[in-house]
């Protein structure tokens, strides 16, 4: 299918933007990889600042689509499946097929916003991130009682988060290092197991304390 204009703009603003961040990257450089004339962002975007939320936006929506929190943690499930199915969402919005790591262009522009965040990370990122920990919240509970507090949501979920994207952003360094010896699709299934676990322990020990 030829690509439109909308689309080259958004595909080379994607490959300037992660090499360069929002603030070096100019819409000149855009239009140039992109081959098209720079009236054309004026057109469909109005200025660079809403082309980069759009094209985060864009980014966001197709990963939630693909992975809806609803498909992997259902009201009906048991505490240990919630658990599980919040891990597999984590890890398939990380490492699917059509997840974050499934491009590297993808994988850069938002590795280059966790170093030099702009509002983008206000808006998208800690938006999604909220949804997470509201989620989190929900199957801790079910563990520990609903009167967990801010504090050990806020540790459960840095460490389950922080097991599932740490291998996503260091996937070279982990496969040179030995570390990742599968094909990815084999790693994902491991690695969501191995995170279900850990944490599953970790919680339990909790509340028997």
């Amino acid at each position: 299918m030829k690509k439109n204009a909308k689309q080259k703009i958004l595909e080379a603003a994607m490959d300037v933007f992660g090499e360069q961040g929002f603030r070096s990257a100019t819409v000149r450089e855009i239009c140039k990889k992109a081959g098209v004339n720079i009236a054309l962002v004026n057109y469909h975007f109005k200025s660079k600042k809403l082309l980069y939320f759009e094209l985060f936006n864009a980014i966001s929506t197709d990963i939630d689509g693909r992975y809806p929190l609803e498909k992997f943690v259902k009201p009906d499930m048991t505490k240990e499946e919630k658990l599980k199915g919040l891990i597999i969402m984590l890890v398939s919005r990380f490492f699917g097929p059509d997840g974050l790591s499934s491009s590297k262009s993808r994988l850069k522009l938002v590795n280059r916003e966790m170093l030099e965040p702009t509002d983008v990370m206000e808006e998208t990122i800690l938006q999604k991130m909220a949804e997470f920990k509201t989620a989190g919240k929900e199957v801790f509970s079910d563990f520990l009682g609903e009167d967990i507090s801010d504090e050990t949501t806020n540790m459960l979920m840095i460490s389950i988060v922080g097991q599932c994207a740490y291998p996503m952003f260091s996937t070279e360094l982990l496969r040179k290092a030995g570390l990742i010896t599968l094909p990815m699709n084999e790693f994902c299934k491991l690695l969501a197991g191995h995170v279900y676990e850990f944490s599953l322990k970790a919680l339990e020990n909790m509340r028997s304390k």
